[in-house]
This record gives C-alpha cells, sequence and structure tokens, in this order.
C-alpha cells in the first residue's frame, strides 16, 4: 500500500518507529503493524534482511509523491 510504501522509504533513511509515528500521527504500534506486515510480504525477518529485499525489489529507490517538489527532475 501506499502508506507502507512510506514506511518503507522512512525506514531505509533509519527513522525510528517512534519517529516514524510523530510524522504521520499515528500510534507506535500502528507503525509496528506496518513494519510486520511490510517484513511478513517481504518474507525477511531482519533490518539487513529488508534492506538486501528492498535492494532486490528495487525499492530502495522509491521516493514518497508528498516528497518530490512539483517540477524537480530527477536524472
Amino acid at each position: 500500500t501506499r502508506a507502507e510504501l512510506d514506511v518503507i522509504f522512512l525506514m531505509l533513511q533509519r527513522f525510528t518507529v517512534k519517529e516514524i509515528a510523530k510524522i504521520y500521527n499515528v500510534s507506535n504500534k500502528t507503525i509496528e503493524n506496518r513494519i510486520y506486515n511490510i517484513y511478513q510480504k517481504a518474507n525477511v525477518h531482519t533490518q539487513q534482511q529488508f534492506e538486501e529485499y528492498c535492494k532486490y525489489a528495487n525499492l530502495d529507490n522509491y521516493i514518497p509523491d508528498r516528497l518530490i517538489t512539483k517540477g524537480i527532475q530527477f536524472i
């Protein structure tokens, strides 16, 4: 989901659960649940496995739309 992709982006930037929850104004438990679901879908159990999976799946290049300013071009 888009919410999961946003969490993936922040996780890859080394944001903590608490920091991510604060950004989205949700509880830590909500973010923990999203991370659990992400790990289940990716069939991983550790942060290192998760990062390797993201590189393999090209998710490490994802940038949430809300962070892209209109008119910016990526090369």
